[in-house]
Order: structure tokens, then sequence, then C-alpha cells
């Protein structure tokens, strides 16, 4: 199982129990999941990130990088630093091992 299999039973298991739970910002589903696969593992080499770096690594427009950024860090699977930079946390290298 991948980081996107894992998101997306996620947010199948909340939008049954809870239909307008902001679990998961509207638009990031149509940008196909395997973009938020994409972000993990390059952050799987577990050093900071910026953000422009990832963003060009994947290709997405400012809005849809966002959207993602911020389900990932919203849910614990990657962190921003105090610097802004961006890291892979516990939760994301356990998806990883999945």
């Amino acid at each position: 199982m991948d980081v996107v299999n894992v998101v997306r039973d996620c947010i199948d298991y909340t939008l049954t129990l809870h239909p307008i739970f902001p679990f998961f910002p509207l638009g990031v589903s149509e940008m196909g999941l395997e973009k938020l696969d994409k972000i993990i593992e390059i952050l799987s080499d577990e050093k900071e990130h910026t953000e422009e770096e990832l963003r060009q690594a994947t290709q997405l427009s400012e809005e849809t990088f966002r959207l993602a950024i911020d389900f990932l860090v919203k849910n614990e699977f990657i962190a921003r630093s105090e610097e802004g930079k961006l890291k892979i946390t516990e939760a994301g290298k356990e998806l990883l091992r999945l």
C-alpha cells in the first residue's frame, strides 16, 4: 500500500462519517493523489526542502501545491520548520513503510 491509497482511504472514511468535515481541502482530490505520494517520496531523504524546490519537482500549480502541502501538514505527514522548510514526519515515514 502506498501513501496514495492510505490518503484515499482516509478521505472515503471521513466523508462517510461526516460529509462536511474539513479533512480534505477542496480541489486536492482532482489533482491526482500521486502528487501527494511524490512530495512524500522527495521528503523521504529526511532532509529539509523548500516549498519552491518541491513545487518545481512536482510541477504543480501554486494553488494546487498549496492545497497538497496544507493537507500533508495538517495531517502531520510532513512538518514545517521555523525557517519554513518542509520535512517528513514519523507518520510520513510510516506511510512509506506500508
